[in-house]
């Protein structure tokens, strides 16, 4: 900078000196003042002029080394934000993340039981409707001529003595479900394996059973019925409805309440016959053994998700650069947002048990509340 300055200094002052070179006049030399001062002027402005083109040029090797800094930051910003190999590496990562944890398909199933299709959504079916699905897909295995209004009122009245619609009753001998099927008889129908947790199994299992025993006495409902209490050959052995008292019981109570429906529906996919207190103790069954094995379920699969987070966090020191980083980044971050669904598909089944409760307790005062009032005199 001194240099340039000092060269600007010696550029002025000779030109001044040439300027000033005295005019001769015969010999005798002459001095004009006014012309002294602009030439002066003149070399000052010069001056100033070749200081500001030098400052000028001073600032344009400075934006230039800038802008070249500034292309080489940005050229290594993209180079660190591009994946390397087209992205083959990341793509290998997240499949060897999914390979060690499962997949993302396996772990985080949109329908990954048949608990959660009885706890969330609008397809979720109350025990009626079960029993009216139940009635509908086996009413053709009968060969007694009933009609569909018929069958379904007697699979109804048979579920209603078995089990009070409760899908998760059990008996002291093993009878399980609504239509208390033994397991002998669940391995007989080919339901072994989903009859204890899928009520709509058990209705149309007992629907099959009935069938069979009704189309074994040729279209006797008493004799059906007792064979399915007491066995077909107690039935056969005593030429009748066994000496039972329970068996003998069994044959009253459930054509009685096949009668009840009979006069309270019109037809066989009718709703709201079966009686609110009984509907409230089914829904709340239901609600809280599905909530039980959807738990349960989720439990595992969240230790699958678990395994799956943990692997792809103990990838993040093998990145190479910042782009391998994002990306497994967002892997980790979809992770979570996956487990805090589920999460909140957890906290959501815990809470329909108590709404389950609340309704049959309700249903139980009216009931009582009902009970309570008189008419009439004593």
């Amino acid at each position: 900078m001194e240099t340039r300055k000092a060269l600007i200094q010696g550029a002025c002052v000779t030109a001044l000196l040439l300027m000033q070179t005295p005019a001769l006049a015969q010999g005798v030399p002459v001095v004009d003042a006014a012309k002294n001062a602009r030439e002066a002027s003149i070399t000052a402005q010069m001056e100033a002029d070749l200081e500001l083109q030098a400052d000028k040029a001073e600032q344009e090797r400075l934006r230039l080394e800038a802008s070249e800094e500034q292309s080489d930051a940005l050229d290594a910003v993209r180079e660190s934000m591009t994946l390397p190999d087209g992205g083959a590496g990341a793509e290998s990562m997240i499949a060897e993340l999914d390979d060690a944890g499962g997949s993302a398909d396996a772990v985080y199933a949109e329908e990954d039981s048949p608990a959660a299709g009885r706890l969330f959504g609008t397809g979720r079916e109350n025990v009626e409707r079960i029993i009216i699905r139940a009635a509908r897909d086996t009413h053709h295995l009968q060969r007694a001529g009933l009609s569909p209004l018929q069958w379904r009122c007697w699979l109804q009245a048979l579920i209603w003595q078995e089990s009070r619609f409760n899908p998760y009753a059990e008996s002291p001998v093993g009878a399980y479900g609504l239509t208390q099927i033994m397991p002998a008889t669940a391995g007989d129908l080919g339901i072994r394996a989903t009859y204890r947790t899928d009520p709509y199994v058990q209705a149309e299992g007992g629907a099959r059973y009935l069938a069979q025993r009704l189309n074994e006495f040729d279209g006797d409902m008493i004799l059906a019925l007792a064979a399915y209490n007491a066995g077909a050959g107690n039935v056969r052995r005593y030429g009748g409805v066994p000496p039972f008292a329970e068996t003998q019981k069994y044959v009253q109570l459930i054509p009685n309440k096949y009668r009840e429906y009979m006069a309270a529906m019109g037809a066989a996919d009718e709703l709201g016959s079966i009686e609110p207190s009984l509907m409230a103790n089914a829904e709340k069954a239901m609600i809280g053994g599905a909530t039980a094995e959807y738990a349960q379920e989720t439990a595992q699969g969240m230790e699958h998700a678990l395994a799956r987070l943990e692997e792809a966090m103990s990838r993040i020191p093998e990145t190479v650069n910042a782009a391998e980083a994002m990306a497994l980044n967002t892997y980790v971050r979809t992770e979570f947002a996956r487990l805090l669904v589920v999460r909140t598909r957890l906290v959501s089944a815990r809470v329909k048990p108590l709404t389950a409760d609340q309704v049959a307790a309700a249903s139980a005062f009216i009931q009582e509340r009902n009970f309570m009032k008189f008419s009439g005199g004593l």
